[in-house]
Protein backbone atom coordinates (compact mmCIF):
# COMPACT_ATOMS: atom_id res chain seq x y z
CA UNK A 1 0.00 0.00 0.00
CA UNK A 2 1.39 3.43 -0.90
CA UNK A 3 -0.03 6.90 -0.53
CA UNK A 4 1.60 9.98 -2.10
CA UNK A 5 0.82 13.49 -0.95
CA UNK A 6 1.56 16.53 -3.10
CA UNK A 7 0.40 20.07 -2.51
CA UNK A 8 0.87 23.33 -4.44
CA UNK A 9 4.53 23.49 -3.45
CA UNK A 10 7.05 21.05 -4.93
CA UNK A 11 6.90 18.85 -1.80
CA UNK A 12 6.55 15.10 -2.18
CA UNK A 13 5.71 12.83 0.72
CA UNK A 14 5.36 9.10 0.16
CA UNK A 15 3.82 6.83 2.78
CA UNK A 16 4.47 3.11 2.53
CA UNK A 17 2.75 0.43 4.63
CA UNK A 18 3.81 -3.20 4.68
CA UNK A 19 2.61 -6.15 6.76
CA UNK A 20 5.37 -7.69 8.88
CA UNK A 21 5.72 -10.21 11.68
CA UNK A 22 4.78 -10.79 14.41
CA UNK A 23 1.34 -12.03 13.50
CA UNK A 24 -0.99 -12.01 16.51
CA UNK A 25 -4.20 -14.05 16.27
CA UNK A 26 -3.98 -13.99 12.45
CA UNK A 27 -3.49 -10.18 12.42
CA UNK A 28 -0.30 -8.75 10.97
CA UNK A 29 1.86 -6.03 12.43
CA UNK A 30 2.77 -3.23 10.02
CA UNK A 31 5.83 -1.18 9.15
CA UNK A 32 5.01 2.35 7.98
CA UNK A 33 7.56 4.48 6.13
CA UNK A 34 7.19 8.23 5.59
CA UNK A 35 9.52 9.44 2.83
CA UNK A 36 10.09 13.16 2.22
CA UNK A 37 11.62 13.80 -1.21
CA UNK A 38 12.30 17.49 -0.57
CA UNK A 39 15.81 18.64 -1.40
CA UNK A 40 15.87 21.96 0.50
CA UNK A 41 16.62 20.42 3.90
CA UNK A 42 13.27 21.35 5.47
CA UNK A 43 11.30 18.70 7.39
CA UNK A 44 7.60 18.33 6.60
CA UNK A 45 4.84 17.72 9.13
CA UNK A 46 2.57 14.90 7.96
CA UNK A 47 -0.74 13.88 9.52
CA UNK A 48 -2.62 10.77 8.50
CA UNK A 49 -5.50 8.76 9.94
CA UNK A 50 -4.50 5.14 10.54
CA UNK A 51 -7.49 3.84 8.57
CA UNK A 52 -6.15 5.68 5.49
CA UNK A 53 -3.05 3.47 5.76
CA UNK A 54 -5.12 0.30 5.79
CA UNK A 55 -4.80 -0.10 9.57
CA UNK A 56 -8.36 -1.16 10.33
CA UNK A 57 -8.17 -3.59 13.25
CA UNK A 58 -10.66 -2.31 15.84
CA UNK A 59 -8.37 -3.22 18.79
CA UNK A 60 -5.87 -0.72 17.42
CA UNK A 61 -2.13 -0.76 16.92
CA UNK A 62 0.79 -0.02 19.20
CA UNK A 63 2.71 2.70 17.38
CA UNK A 64 6.39 3.47 17.89
CA UNK A 65 8.62 5.81 15.88
CA UNK A 66 11.83 3.83 15.45
CA UNK A 67 13.70 6.90 14.17
CA UNK A 68 12.98 9.10 17.21
CA UNK A 69 12.19 6.33 19.73
CA UNK A 70 8.82 7.98 20.46
CA UNK A 71 6.12 5.61 21.72
CA UNK A 72 2.64 6.76 20.65
CA UNK A 73 0.93 3.98 22.60
CA UNK A 74 -2.05 2.11 21.16
CA UNK A 75 -3.88 4.01 18.41
CA UNK A 76 -7.25 3.08 16.92
CA UNK A 77 -8.01 3.02 13.19
CA UNK A 78 -9.69 6.44 13.51
CA UNK A 79 -6.79 8.09 15.38
CA UNK A 80 -4.57 10.55 13.56
CA UNK A 81 -0.81 10.33 13.77
CA UNK A 82 1.36 13.39 13.09
CA UNK A 83 5.08 13.08 12.38
CA UNK A 84 7.88 15.38 11.24
CA UNK A 85 9.58 13.80 8.24
CA UNK A 86 13.13 14.82 7.46
CA UNK A 87 13.97 15.13 3.77
CA UNK A 88 15.81 12.32 2.03
CA UNK A 89 17.35 14.64 -0.56
CA UNK A 90 16.50 12.16 -3.30
CA UNK A 91 14.25 12.89 -6.27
Amino acid sequence: YTLSLHDALPIWIEIWARPITPVVRADFSYAILFLNRRTDGTPSEVSVINRELGLTHEAGYRVEDLYTNKDYGVLSPDDKITVDVNPSGKT
